[in-house]
């Protein structure tokens, strides 16, 4: 099975479920760290077991940026973490994962405006 995130009415990307997993879990907890609940809370609605998905379709540009930013801060942790809890083969699958989806964020119009 496949999760997925909806960047814009043309583009969505589908992940296997622990990539999705861990992509949101350690933005979220990103999001968390700096008291930006709704913004948690907003991630927390797209996880397995609540909606399967996360939309990002109507945010506006700030909440947009925002969020891009703090999907690029917990990338970033997550790149100084060698292996922890995954092989090194899967954890390298997840961080090239994950740098796709922070590229494809940084391409979509609101983030260029």
């Amino acid at each position: 099975m496949e999760s997925f995130i909806e960047i814009n009415e043309e583009l969505v990307i589908h992940f296997e479920d622990w990539i999705y997993d861990a992509i949101l879990n350690r933005t979220i907890k990103e999001l968390e760290e700096d008291n930006l609940v709704d913004f948690a809370e907003f991630l927390k609605m797209g996880k397995r077991g609540a909606n399967e998905y996360l939309s990002l379709l109507f945010l506006e540009v700030d909440s947009y940026k925002l969020l891009f930013r703090y999907f690029r801060r917990a990338l970033s942790k997550s790149q100084q973490k060698r292996t922890g809890v995954y092989s090194k083969k899967a954890h390298n699958t997840f961080i090239i994962e994950f740098k796709d989806l922070i590229f494809l964020l940084y391409k979509d119009e609101r983030f260029q405006s």
